[in-house]
């Protein structure tokens, strides 16, 4: 969902816009065995994607307006073991329960460009991985379409949090008119500020030279941003705990 930006009236606003993350889209395979009459024991694997956007132009002295964008890419890979349980409901449907529980490993991929001018650019970009539990659990209905075929769809919640996605990254400056192009590893933890923007901070022993031009895309849009004290930032969580829907085919080889 893309909605307007619109800080303080006190100020001028930007004009922009960002993108929420409300929802994520995944494909999955499970393959089941059945022990017994209407329990299966289940191998899950799955890749789920979701990512969000910001960018704005702030109005400034000088024209044109300084330009910020920021871009957040998550891809999530899942292996896991479940159990399901069959209820038949006559000859054409069915009802199925099933508990999963998988590992998975999430990994963010962060761009952050601060444009001030015409001719420099500040640029940020980082690959931020975090890995842990999935627990899923699902109610969904069988129609047999012929034979052994079956489309199914259900309901599903599932439990993930990511904690503490850390990585490494690229402090870049470019200056088009010169030209010139800095470039300066960095390790950085994923961080957040009144529930809306992400940003960078480094991990401990790392170093980012202009921290403060991480913060643009935080402040209000003062022409002198004092950005230093105003502003809560701390390690951001990503909770992508939620209810679902399910929809897919299920074949059984006999």
């Amino acid at each position: 969902m893309e909605e307007a930006v619109r800080y303080d009236p006190t100020y001028t606003n930007p004009a922009g816009s960002y993108e929420k993350i409300i929802g994520d889209m995944g494909t999955g395979l499970v393959l089941s065995y059945r022990l017994w009459e209407g329990f299966h024991i289940e191998g899950v694997g799955r890749y789920t994607m979701t990512g969000a956007s910001v960018r704005l132009e702030q109005p400034r002295i000088s024209f044109p307006p300084s330009l910020t964008q920021q871009d957040l890419s998550l891809r999530v890979m899942e292996w896991g073991i479940g159990v399901r349980s069959t209820f038949l409901l006559g000859n054409e449907f069915d009802l199925n329960t099933a508990l999963h529980i998988s590992r998975a490993s999430g990994k963010l991929r962060y761009d952050y460009a601060y444009i001030p001018t015409h001719r420099q650019e500040y640029v940020y970009e980082a690959d931020l991985n975090d890995q842990n539990t999935v627990i899923r659990a699902a109610v969904e209905g069988g129609y047999r379409l012929f034979g052994p075929l079956q489309i199914t769809a259900g309901v599903e919640y599932r439990w993930l949090r990511f904690d503490n996605l850390e990585g490494w990254g690229n402090e870049i400056y470019r200056d088009k008119g010169f030209p010139y192009e800095g470039i300066r590893p960095f390790q950085a933890k994923l961080a957040q500020t009144k529930g809306y923007f992400f940003g960078l901070i480094p991990s401990e022993g790392s170093y980012i030279s202009n921290p403060h031009l991480m913060r643009t895309i935080w402040n209000r849009t003062e022409i002198f941003p004092f950005w230093w004290g105003n502003l809560e930032v701390k390690p951001a969580s990503l909770d992508l705990s939620s209810f679902g829907l399910r929809i897919g085919v299920r074949y059984e080889f006999r």
